[in-house]
């Protein structure tokens, strides 16, 4: 191979290492610039409900007084607690829809484990207390008829 040929095929692969910008490289940070300017005049202007709010004695005077509080209260708490009593709901139609077939299991489990109760203390007695009490007859009986 000539050399001029290797040399063109190295500039080319070089050419593809080399990362590809867009012409469009300012439109895209004009409209970065345009939604900046935007967020920043939003965040300056208040809300339509916030002006409600303010407009009304109680509300009024706790937002303009506490802010961070009032932010940290509806922003945190009050989601939260909304989340919790959500929850809740559906907890409890849930455990409408499922309780009794719940409970009828729960009975059949608690049946089988005290059936197998019974079954273990009968096996017991039969294996270690009978023969004892077995012995203990014949031993009364034993003691009868040498007495006599």
């Amino acid at each position: 191979m000539p050399s001029s040929s290797m040399e063109a095929m190295e500039e080319e692969e070089k050419k593809d290492d080399e990362p590809i910008f867009f012409e469009c490289e300012d439109a895209s940070s004009e409209i970065l610039s345009d939604f900046h300017s935007a967020r920043a005049e939003a965040a300056q202007e208040p809300s339509r409900l916030y002006e409600c709010l303010v407009k009304r004695p109680c509300c009024g005077q706790c937002l303009t007084r506490f802010p961070r509080t009032c932010a940290v209260f509806l922003g945190v708490v009050m989601p939260l607690i909304s989340l919790t009593f959500v929850s809740l709901g559906f907890g409890a139609i849930l455990a409408d829809f499922e309780g009794p077939e719940e409970i009828k299991l729960n009975d059949q489990a608690l049946e089988k484990f005290y059936v197998a109760q019974l079954q273990k203390e009968a096996v017991i007695n039969l294996t270690m207390v009978l023969p004892r009490f077995c012995y203990a007859i014949y031993m009364e009986e034993q003691r009868h008829e040498t007495i006599r």
